[in-house]
This record gives structure tokens, sequence and C-alpha cells, in this order.
């Protein structure tokens, strides 16, 4: 029952059935329930398939449908009107099957949205991993990070007390709990802010990275991305540049 509970609520999300909130919801779980996240990503590959399968059905019947067109008989006027009725209902046919494959393109791909993209490669970076150098005042702040509960970290940074030393790292965690909260503006502020303090390289590099990720998930500062892709990715020994060049790569990939 549970994974028949499961599937509905999946099909639904990636197809744009959800409210808000119920996906919200939805991803919220997935990021603590690894059986459910795998779940999500079968069906979104069998998605993909099925999408891919009618494409190529498509293609062969349109070429099928020229060939059978080129060697029809002119003077053969009964055997042009059955051919002309049967052409039409298959236009018919392929013209309901181009209307579902744009249901598919525009739907099914939910997961695969430049947002998506930049929140996962977040996930995969590791940006925030606790640091012995960071202090103990920091302690409950990693730890609720670890606990995914963004909001009660942003809850321990404004009342723990900081020094010079924590400041920086205190503001990357801040802008990453942010991000993982979708409030993006006030992430890219947080962020700004950091790197115009001209952190030291480690920091730095982080900054970047998550102002990077900031700008895809809103989608508002497409220069501004640019720029960034294009400083991390110009720097060989940049800490994140192949986070930032699978982050591109997807992209691209989604525009096609």
């Amino acid at each position: 029952m549970a994974n028949n509970t499961n599937f509905d609520r999946i099909e639904a999300f990636l197809l744009g059935q959800t409210t808000p909130e119920e996906a919200r919801e939805l991803e919220a779980q997935a990021a603590q329930d690894n059986a459910l996240a795998a779940e999500i990503r079968q069906q979104e590959l069998e998605h993909r398939a099925m999408e891919l399968l009618v494409q190529d059905d498509l293609r062969s019947q349109m070429a099928a449908w020229k060939a059978e067109k080129s060697v029809e008989q002119p003077s053969a006027k009964v055997v042009k009107m059955d051919t002309s009725r049967s052409l039409f209902y298959r236009i018919a046919a392929a013209a309901t099957v181009t209307l579902v494959l744009g249901f598919f393109a525009r739907n099914l791909f939910l997961g695969n949205s430049p947002e998506s993209l930049a929140l996962h490669s977040l996930e995969d970076s590791e940006v925030s991993a606790r640091s012995a150098a960071a202090g103990t005042s920091l302690d409950p702040v990693y730890t609720a990070i670890e606990q995914k509960d963004y909001r009660a970290a942003l809850s321990q940074l404004d009342q723990v007390s900081l020094t010079d030393g924590n400041r920086p790292t205190a503001a990357l965690l801040r802008g990453e709990c942010q991000i993982r909260l979708k409030e993006y503006p006030a992430a890219a502020a947080t962020l700004q802010q950091m790197l115009a303090a001209n952190p030291s390289g480690d920091l730095r590099e982080k900054a970047e990275w998550l102002l990077l990720v900031t700008y895809v998930a809103e989608g508002q500062h497409p220069g501004e991305a640019n720029a960034l892709f294009d400083k991390i990715l110009g720097d060989d020994g940049h800490s994140f540049g192949e986070e930032a060049k699978a982050l591109k790569e997807g992209i691209e990939q989604h525009h096609k």
C-alpha cells in the first residue's frame, strides 16, 4: 500500500499536478528518505524512456507516411481517396501524439528544472561539512543543518556569539540555509555581503559556489550566473569546478 501511495504521489509530482505545498513536502521527505528519493528517480527515468519511445515512434511513422505518399499512383482515383482518408486519420493520430509529446516535454521533467538541478548540485557538494576550525559556538548550527532543520539552524545563528574568526563561516552557513529554504533574495544578499568582505580562499570559493547555486535556482540573474560560471570554470584549482561544470551541462541539456 505504501508503494502504491508513493507511486501516485510521485506521478502527480512529475506531472505537475501537486500543489506547491505538496511538492515541497515530497521533496523534504525525499531529502530524508533515500528509498523515496530512489523511487522518484526511478519513475523519472521511466518517464524519460516513455518520451524517447514516443519520439522514435513518431519519427518512424512520419518516415513511413512520407514513403507511402511518394509511391501513390495519381491515376487510381479511388485509391487516392482511400489513401487520403487513411492519411487524414494518421495525421490526426500524429497530432495527438505530438500534443502528448509536448505535454511530456513541458511537465515530465519538473525534476530537471534549473532550480532542481541547482539544489541537487548543492546537495552533493557538501559545502557545510562540520569544521573543527569553526569553533564550538557554531556546533548547534552544524547539528541543525545535519538534521536538515534549516529554520532551526538560522535561529541558532541569530543566537550564537560570533568572533571575527568565525563570522565568514557563519555567513556561509546562513546563506546555505536560506538557499535550502528557497529564500533566494536573502541568500544572495548574505553571500554578496560575505564576498564583499574578501574572505580567504576556501571560504571565498564556497561563497562563490553557493551564490551561483542561488542565481541558477532563482532564475532571475542570468548575467550574474554566467559571470560566476566563467569565474569558477576559468579557475583550474577551484574547489567547485566539477560541480559547476556538471550544473552548466545539466542546464544546457534542459534547454535543448
